[in-house]
């Protein structure tokens, strides 16, 4: 978790070489890094979203439409005009 978090320092500065030379070193010592979770709770019922996981959820064509939408709304400003 160390090479993550040091990784990540060097991203945040604009260092992108150094970055670069942490995930090879993770790389070559066969480190993987955790993929991201997030949970959410709806009406008592929570579910959990992992990165890259497109097809566990049972309702994941209705929220990837969802999220089209969202995506294309915060990408067009005139959606929100006055």
């Amino acid at each position: 978790m160390s090479f993550v978090l040091l990784s990540n320092l060097y991203c945040s500065s604009g260092r992108w070489k150094e970055a670069e030379d942490v995930r090879r070193e993770m790389a070559e010592r066969g480190m993987k890094k955790t993929p991201g979770c997030s949970w959410i709770e709806v009406g008592n019922q929570v579910s959990a979203f992992v990165v890259g996981d497109c097809t566990s959820h049972p309702r994941i064509d209705e929220l990837s439409e969802t999220l089209r939408c969202l995506q294309y709304d915060m990408r067009n400003p005139q959606t929100f005009g006055p």
